[in-house]
């Protein structure tokens, strides 16, 4: 006896294939799936999950035409920190600002001049002697061979990408050659 659900056909034993139905739902009910989809794929968003869902649909919106595939969103990569810098900076590479009425000397000055940027001073030492307290001195870059003895709070600072040496080395002079060479 045939199944009670079998379709009927005109040879007994088959069922012709343009008869059989595909379980499948409505255009409406696919429509709906697919914007449960969207709803859930931004939720999905927001909540930064590593994967993600798409739904696809063709335009008969049946069962057997709904894809699902599942991809992985790799995580965005880290950006290394640089370690911080350890001590000073590389001789002439600082860059200060230099602050209005700041002192300025340089090898090529004069004490007797005004300790500005355009007539600076020759010695740091005579810098120091009129700076008041928490006054900066600016070094043009060159070597500054003195000594300097420093009894107040006073910020002295190279010029901008200028390489300053303080040499505070004593000149021996008056040496006699003693002794076989």
């Amino acid at each position: 006896m045939p199944h009670k659900h079998a379709l009927p056909s005109k040879q007994a034993g088959t069922t012709p294939k343009s008869r059989i139905r595909r379980p499948g739902i409505g255009r409406r009910v696919a429509r709906r799936l697919l914007i449960v989809g969207a709803v859930m794929l931004a939720l999905i968003a927001l909540a930064g999950a590593a994967n993600a869902v798409f739904i696809s649909s063709t335009a008969s919106g049946t069962v057997e035409d709904l894809v699902v595939q599942r991809t992985h969103v790799p995580p965005a990569p880290k950006t290394p920190t640089p370690p911080a810098p350890v001590g000073a900076a590389p001789v002439g590479d600082a860059a200060y600002p230099i602050p209005v009425g700041a002192l300025f000397v340089a090898p090529g000055g004069a004490d007797s001049a005004a300790g500005t940027r355009h007539a600076p001073f020759r010695t740091l030492g005579h810098a120091v002697a009129v700076a008041h307290t928490g006054d900066t001195i600016v070094l043009r870059g060159g070597s500054y061979h003195e000594s300097v003895a420093i009894q107040q709070k006073l910020t002295i600072q190279s010029y901008p990408h200028e390489a300053v040496w303080l040499d505070g080395s004593s000149r021996v002079s008056g040496w006699s050659a003693t002794g076989k060479r």
